[in-house]
């Protein structure tokens, strides 16, 4: 079996964006600079945050969407963001990564609906089943239900 590859595009995504936000003098005007050059709407690169539900989907969404700029701000070797540079295949696994987080992002309000309702039918002593399908029964004398 091959081992499992590390997800080193997400930490670098990290750096990157905590590099510009805290960069406010050097990196963040060259940023916005950056961005007009591509044609791109000037905004800030969403951080990846473990206190806020999906912000590894919506770093991911914006890096691939923006990817242009990041490869122009990490090829420039005075900016030290050279390291966090992704090769082709980092950006393959970024868009892998971000459709598999965006299926999770559309079925987790489903997942808190059910959840939610379960937990309030709970707190009034309420049991619903919302779906248990019915083992079949063979009818003895056709072999069906």
């Amino acid at each position: 079996m091959a081992p499992i590859p590390k997800l080193t595009n997400v930490g670098k995504l990290r750096k990157i964006a905590f590099t510009l936000k805290n960069s406010t003098t050097i990196l963040l005007p060259v940023w916005y600079r950056t961005l007009k050059t591509h044609g791109l709407p000037q905004c800030m690169m969403p951080r990846d945050v473990p206190t806020r539900w999906n912000s590894t989907y919506d770093m991911l969404e914006f890096a691939i969407r923006y990817h242009v700029a990041i490869d122009a701000m990490t090829a420039v070797r005075d900016f030290d963001l050279r390291k966090h540079e992704l090769v082709s295949t980092e950006w393959d696994i970024a868009m892998e990564l971000r459709d598999v987080l965006k299926v999770s992002n559309l079925l987790l309000p489903i997942f808190c609906f059910f959840t939610s309702f379960h937990l309030d039918l709970q707190r009034h002593n309420i049991v619903f089943f919302l779906w248990h399908p019915q083992p079949r029964h063979r009818h003895p004398r056709h072999g069906h239900h």
